[in-house]
């Protein structure tokens, strides 16, 4: 993860985030975002975004992500993105 200087100045950027098969479904993916969004949170950051693949995208959207309808050009992946605000206020209800 990181903090974008610029393509999103000030979001989050999650980058690189791979669970191998033989761990999937044991939640650490799960708490390894948890860790990362907590981290990204003390920083300030309000918005998180990232590419993903198809096959993630459900792994995404059970964290709050939303699909943005926009295309990585370079890899072909979905932009995906997060506003940190909404999902904490939901989170408390």
């Amino acid at each position: 993860m990181k903090i974008d200087k610029h393509e999103r100045t000030g979001w989050g950027f999650i980058l690189e985030f791979y669970i191998i098969d033989d761990e999937r479904r044991k939640r650490w993916g799960t708490r390894l975002y948890r860790k990362c969004e907590g981290i990204l949170r003390k920083r300030g950051v309000k918005d998180i975004w990232l590419l993903t693949k198809p096959e993630a995208k459900p792994f995404w959207q059970s964290l709050g992500y939303m699909e943005t309808g926009e295309m990585d050009k370079e890899t072909g992946q979905e932009t995906m993105e997060k506003h940190l605000e909404t999902s904490e206020s939901q989170s408390r209800f």
